[in-house]
């Protein structure tokens, strides 16, 4: 676990922050920082209550739970010291809390791959993955509570690309019309209404890799899903999969079906939000007002003004 996290003292300075909240907020709040549940009411007390949920919560969670922290709170501490010489006890708890030592959280994000690449690993001790094949790009990165931004990728582009724009070269790699009809109404009006902040999404991202073919496995997988079509990374942050289902998704028999919702399952208890959408639901001017709505609903959901 990393340095600076103490489960008991995690939760009278998280009782303390979130005090700034009102009591009817704080279920909600809780729920979004995936704090475990708890009896108690906020109403009677709302340290206790908090206290209680963040003692209920396994303490490896509490490292994403305190990055949710900053994410929801900075907006109120930046307004209360703009605003008062004098800082309130929330805002106090809150400073400490983010102020230790606490690992961020490092990933290597395979996406924009226009078929199966060829992972290796490059000096095995410091982790260092590579694609021989090229099909791939590879952002090495840390996740902040803030999640991934445009101007996160451009700046990681600029320095780690190959002279091509990131639109056409995401173009490129989708597999149907839909999937560009999403990646199209997320980088289009989205784009000109929050410029560089909005938060990026990534096609064609590998989830887990198994580097021989179902062939060389007789038919036989060792990893079910290991590509999404999509994957957004909001504040606190939340990863969110969308994924477009054609014909081939159907299942075949209800053995089929079973294993498909048993990895939706999975996912969803590796802490990703995954949404579907039918290439039906996608055509014309129907699937444009879908998915301008969607990402409405989504971003306002990430900025806690509504449930996902």
């Amino acid at each position: 676990m990393p340095q600076g996290i103490s489960v008991s003292h995690d939760a009278e300075l998280i009782g303390r922050a979130l005090h700034r909240f009102k009591a009817h907020e704080l279920a909600a709040i809780c729920d979004r920082l995936g704090l475990g549940t708890s009896a108690l009411e906020p109403f009677n007390s709302k340290v206790s209550y908090v206290k209680d949920r963040v003692l209920r919560t396994p303490a490896d969670a509490l490292v994403a739970a305190v990055r949710g922290i900053e994410s929801e709170m900075a907006p109120y501490a930046a307004e209360a010291v703009r605003s008062s010489e004098e800082v309130p006890d929330w805002l106090d708890a809150y400073r400490r809390l983010i102020g230790r030592n606490v690992d961020p959280l490092e990933q290597h994000i395979v996406f924009a791959s226009a078929g199966k690449p060829d992972l290796v690993l490059k000096e095995v001790p410091d982790v260092h993955l590579v694609d021989n094949s090229g099909q791939a790009l590879i952002w090495r990165t840390d996740v902040p509570a803030t999640g991934l931004s445009l101007a996160d990728l451009k700046a990681w582009w600029a320095d780690n690309g190959d002279g091509t724009l990131l639109l056409p070269r995401f173009q490129a790699c989708l597999g149907s019309q839909p999937e560009a009809t999403v990646l199209k109404y997320f980088y289009g009006p989205l784009l000109q209404q929050t410029g560089d902040s909005l938060p990026v999404l990534l096609p064609q991202v590998w989830l887990h890799y198994d580097p021989l073919t179902g062939r060389e496995r007789l038919g036989l997988k060792a990893l079910a899903r290991q590509r999404m079509d999509f994957i957004c990374y909001l504040p606190g942050p939340r990863r969110v999969v969308l994924e477009v289902d054609g014909p081939s998704h159907l299942p075949k028999d209800l053995k089929s079906y079973g294993e498909s919702l048993q990895a939706d399952r999975a996912l969803t208890l590796r802490g990703f939000l995954l949404f579907r959408f039918s290439v039906s639901e996608l055509e014309g001017k129907g699937g444009q007002d879908l998915l301008t709505a969607f990402f409405a609903d989504l971003f306002k959901w990430s900025r806690g003004q509504g449930p996902p």
